[in-house]
């Protein structure tokens, strides 16, 4: 299934950040954990209507409480309104 965002959303996927190994740890369970405020994706496609010329595959750091996570027909979609991109990841060069 293919969705083709619009209204300057765009699609993205969420990339793993923590390369820490997971552990289990036994807390009381209305603790809630400490979450960034923001999130690596990478850019699948964008609405035509953007204010920016987005290129698939860009890497970008959005507001994570932001993404906004759809299903339909056995198929899950993460968008995020333009606005919501703090920046673009690039590797440095030397």
């Amino acid at each position: 299934m293919l969705l083709t965002p619009t209204n300057r959303y765009l699609l993205v996927e969420e990339r793993a950040t923590n390369t820490e190994e997971e552990t289990m740890v036994l807390v009381p369970t209305d603790y809630m954990t400490s979450q960034s405020s923001h999130t690596v994706v990478k850019i699948l496609a964008a609405a035509a209507d953007c204010t920016t010329p987005w290129e698939v595959g860009t890497t970008a750091i959005v507001e994570a409480h932001m993404l906004q996570h759809l299903q339909a027909f056995n198929s899950e979609f993460t968008l995020i309104l333009e606005n919501y991109v703090l920046g673009i990841l690039e590797s440095s060069k030397s």
